[in-house]
């Protein structure tokens, strides 16, 4: 445990009610946002970076490899050395983090008997060098950190600032998928979330498999030191990179609106936000004779907010994303294969989403 250590309320439990609450905020630790593992005891069996993907775990029952049964998380193997294994992950984002989600999913005897989480805030001009050389070889299946470069790792890490424990040890149940019993959630003490963070330590006590790692809140882009100028050009002030939150829908039958936000195009259908098709819409549609737009009732909704209230171009068209889906000939903008930098969509009668 680092020296320079605070440490969160020891009242910590696992709340499945706020999965409601996370839903609103953004997944700092999300590797579409350009999260990365930075370090990594042992990841012998599955590695540390299948922990930050954006997409659900899975499990196909037929992969092995030469370390054994193929998982879709991060595994080390058992320890036969004092201690515990850890990893060390860079947000993509710096934000405050108002909430953890672990999930086990699948890891239902060699799950993570117990984890817990610190938090830092390191100055991103040092991000390259204070850890030291990276391990050589980092990310791959079947390999671990000598006993030295974890000494010296963990030494650098414990220096190179003060420690926050968002997440005291707490333990974690096996990654039975039914009924959600994978996923843990934890609300983040007021005092922490108030706190900017840049990275994350995750301690996996003592070894073991965790699916994924889920840090929710909201993004801190220092606008003025960091998008200023005009070297940065137009911005997209909804995307997820910026501070943009889908704050609330209508309906969320297929996918959530705040895939909308992230970077990048829609890599598939189901990478977007889709609603179920309103029932009550009409058998024939007909155009409204004094605006000229489409007569469709019970339309679905979603809003959005901004990441800063900065008056600037609000779309990049390289990278920006649309709304709604214009496969259906409804809806506002062609969204199967981009995203949207609106305040607020319509989709109308409900049909497909955006991605």
């Amino acid at each position: 445990m680092p020296a320079r250590l605070l440490c969160a309320s020891k009242s910590s439990v696992d709340d499945p009610s706020l999965a409601g609450a996370f839903g609103a905020l953004t997944n700092l630790a999300d590797a579409r946002l350009g999260s990365k593992i930075l370090f990594a005891t042992d990841e012998w069996f599955a590695t540390a970076d299948n922990m930050i993907k954006a997409t659900p775990p899975v499990f196909d029952p037929e992969a092995f490899c030469t370390q054994g049964k193929v998982m879709d998380g991060w595994e080390s193997r058992r320890r036969r050395l004092p201690g515990h294994d850890w990893a060390l992950v860079r947000l993509g984002v710096a934000g405050f983090v108002h909430g953890l989600e672990l999930d086990t999913a699948y890891f239902t005897g060699n799950q993570v008997p117990a984890a817990r989480v610190l938090a830092a805030s390191i100055d991103a001009a040092e991000d390259a060098s204070w850890l030291g050389p990276p391990r050589a070889d980092l990310g791959v299946r079947g390999t671990c950190a000598t006993p030295d470069e974890i000494a010296k790792a963990r030494a650098r890490v414990e220096a190179i600032a003060e420690w926050h424990e968002l997440l005291p040890m707490m333990r974690l149940r096996p990654g039975y998928v039914k009924d959600g019993q994978s996923v843990h959630r934890f609300a983040t003490p007021p005092a922490l979330a108030a706190k900017r963070v840049t990275h994350l330590l995750v301690d996996a006590l003592p070894d073991g498999g965790l699916a994924r790692l889920r840090a929710w809140g909201v993004v801190a882009r220092h606008f003025a030191s960091e998008l200023a100028g005009p070297a940065v050009g137009p911005i997209d002030l909804l995307s997820a990179l910026h501070g943009g939150r889908a704050v609330g829908c209508s309906n969320q039958h297929y996918g959530e609106p705040r895939n909308l936000l992230r970077p990048g195009r829609g890599v598939r259908m189901d990478d977007g936000w889709e609603t179920s098709r309103n029932p009550h819409r009409p058998p024939v549609i007909i155009t409204d004779a004094a605006s000229g737009l489409v007569h469709m009732p019970g339309a679905s909704e979603c809003m959005g907010a901004r990441g800063s209230r900065r008056r600037r171009h609000l779309t990049n068209g390289r990278n920006g994303r649309h709304l709604t889906n214009g496969r259906n000939g409804r809806h506002l903008t062609n969204g199967r294969n981009g995203r949207s930098c609106l305040g607020i969509g319509c989709c109308c009668g409900g049909a497909g989403g955006g991605s």
